[in-house]
């Protein structure tokens, strides 16, 4: 692959979020601790959902289509995913209104692994950190 020189700027990662105006800051404060303000940024609804649901399968592909375009552009080296609790787009794909909080923590987990699983395989070069933010802001590694 042949890197574009007009963009001489390197970029720690591609952060792919929830697209809940609600966690922005939370999500920002916790990146530029972790990278400096060093990222590129995509949302989809749901974050890893988002990815891996079945319903809009063209989200998979712009995604996967945006980390190649930032190894090449930017020359990442990583691939961040950040869920958040309380996230309305697993109570419409997962068609359940009345999702307990446990329900939704454990589909985040299973999604986020399933996310570092295929992930892991397109994208072999890259190292893949998955997060989720619980409704007060704290961020927990998953």
């Amino acid at each position: 692959m042949i890197r574009n020189r007009l963009y001489e700027n390197t970029a720690n990662a591609i952060v792919l979020s929830c697209i809940d105006f609600r966690f922005v800051n939370d999500e920002i404060y916790f990146l530029n601790n972790d990278h400096k303000n060093n990222f590129n940024q995509f949302s989809l609804a749901g974050a890893s959902l988002g990815y891996n649901q079945t319903t809009f399968p063209e989200w998979r592909v712009t995604f996967d289509k945006h980390v190649e375009l930032s190894k090449q552009l930017h020359d990442i080296d990583k691939i961040v995913v950040i869920d958040h609790m309380d996230c309305g787009a697993y109570r419409i794909l997962y068609d359940n209104e009345e999702m307990t909080k446990d329900e939704e923590y454990e589909l985040h987990i299973k999604n986020l692994n399933k996310f570092k699983t295929i992930a892991s395989k397109k994208f072999p070069s890259l190292k893949i950190s998955t997060y989720l933010i619980e409704i007060d802001g704290s961020v927990t590694e998953v």
